[in-house]
């Protein structure tokens, strides 16, 4: 990774962590900034890093600049609350940590199973699936939660399901 591409994701994840305490000291009603901070660290850095270091290439491919790109709009629209965007670019998203995961991987992941396979690679393979799965899901409890209401429950809310991008990343 160049010093480019770290200063890059080094300013990304510092501005997160200022969005992660921002509304202490600037309270917002309509907006969480703690949603902001999640997207941007996991989201978009995390993400990003992950699918860098799972292609393995020394540049960063046009697929990884589009996902950063697409994460971004991903993550402003959800923190403005602009929920169509944020469903339709979930789609792009999810077609490419999918496509890169294939390419390392395969479609089924066969690999769970294998004693061959090391532990490193599951946990690899694993964190692209809870990563492409996590935004399959998010995109549903948003149509859920602001469209449809099919299921009402207490804990199924945007703000606590979206933690569940920092899984991909531990």
């Amino acid at each position: 990774m160049n010093i480019k591409l770290k200063i890059l994701f080094s300013i990304l994840m510092i501005t997160a962590l200022v969005f992660g305490f921002i509304h202490i000291y600037f309270p917002a009603a309509n907006y969480s900034f703690e949603r902001l901070h999640i997207f941007l660290f996991n989201l978009c850095t995390g993400g990003s890093i992950l699918l860098y270091y799972t292609r393995g290439r020394r540049e960063v491919s046009k697929t990884i600049m589009f996902f950063f790109l697409c994460s971004l709009i991903y993550a402003f629209s959800a923190f403005l609350k602009i929920y169509p965007i944020t469903i339709l670019i979930s789609i792009p998203l999810f077609v490419l940590v999918e496509k890169i995961r294939i390419e390392k991987f395969s479609f089924i992941p066969l690999q769970f199973i294998s004693p061959k396979e090391p532990v490193s690679e599951k946990f690899h393979q694993a964190s692209l699936l809870c990563l492409s799965i996590g935004i399959v899901m998010a995109g549903l409890v948003i149509l859920n939660n602001e469209y449809f209401k099919f299921v009402t429950m207490e804990k199924l809310t945007l703000n606590t399901f979206f933690l569940g991008f920092s899984f991909p990343l531990s």
